[in-house]
This record gives C-alpha cells, structure tokens and sequence, in this order.
C-alpha cells in the first residue's frame, strides 16, 4: 500500500460534468493509472469570522465528517493518478472518486482539504480515450472493479 497526501485543489469539472465529482491533489511522484483505494478527509483550514470566532464551514453542522466513524475507516474511491490524456493536459494530478459517501460534502466545503489517499491495487493503465462518453463508460467500468476488488478483499 502506498500512502498520497494533499490539499484538495480545484480541478476542471469534467469528472463533475460525467457523473463522477472528485476530490483532486496534486501529484508528481511515480505512480500512473487507475487504482483501488481510500481517502480520509481532513477538516477544512480554519476560518477567522469578522467576530475573531474560529470555525469551518461543514455540512453536517456539530461533529465534522472528518470524526465520522465512515471516514475513520476511509471513503472506498476509484483513484486515478497521472496525466489526463484524454483532456490533453500534460500536468499529473491525483483525482480521487469517493464511491459512497461524496455527496455529504458540499462542493464549495472541499478545496482546501487536506486528505489522505491509500493506494491499494492497480485496476488499469492511464489511457487516451476518443471522446468524453467513451472515458465515461470507462470510468463506470473503473467503479465497478474497485467494488468487486474491495468486495473480494475483505
């Protein structure tokens, strides 16, 4: 297992656009493709309101996701890191798919996270697709396999 940790960063919307929100950080290390892992995510950076009161903004009001006893075992995701091919866009970037759970965070609530990404198995290579709906049935297809993988090992 290979342990990534981040910021989250905004990334273009295309996942968003295809059904698929992710979490993204940036990455140069040395992995590339398409993987089964976890993400645990971290509080949002404090904010200092105008009163001189801490706080961040979280959907779930009292305890923050990040206590939450899913996130304590982590967020089971279809993670792909390396260039976007298929975009044309050189730079790396580590995209994670939370496959349960992603929709308790509010959009606006996830740049500037920091999160932890555990790599647990290949599922493909990076590859360039014709267009985005063949990436799309692709990615579904990428979702279905880290479901069986994760069934499988445990």
């Amino acid at each position: 297992m290979k342990i990534i940790e981040g910021q989250v960063v905004k990334g273009l919307g295309v996942g968003k656009k295809l059904g698929f929100p992710t979490m993204n950080i940036l990455y140069n290390g040395d992995l590339s493709g398409v993987f089964a892992g976890k993400v645990f995510v971290g509080e949002k950076p404090k904010i200092v309101t105008v009163q001189g009161h801490e706080g961040h903004a979280c959907k779930c009001g009292g305890g923050c996701l990040c206590s939450s006893e899913q996130n304590k075992n982590g967020f089971l995701s279809a993670i792909h890191i390396g260039k976007r091919l298929t975009l044309n866009v050189e730079d790396p970037i580590l995209e994670a798919y939370i496959i349960e759970g992603f929709e308790k965070f509010e959009e606006k609530d996830i740049s500037g996270r920091k999160i932890k990404v555990e790599i647990f198995e290949k599922i493909r290579d990076t590859k360039k697709f014709e267009n985005l709906d063949e990436l799309k049935k692709q990615i579904a297809k990428d979702v279905k396999d880290v479901g069986y993988f994760f069934k499988k090992n445990t």
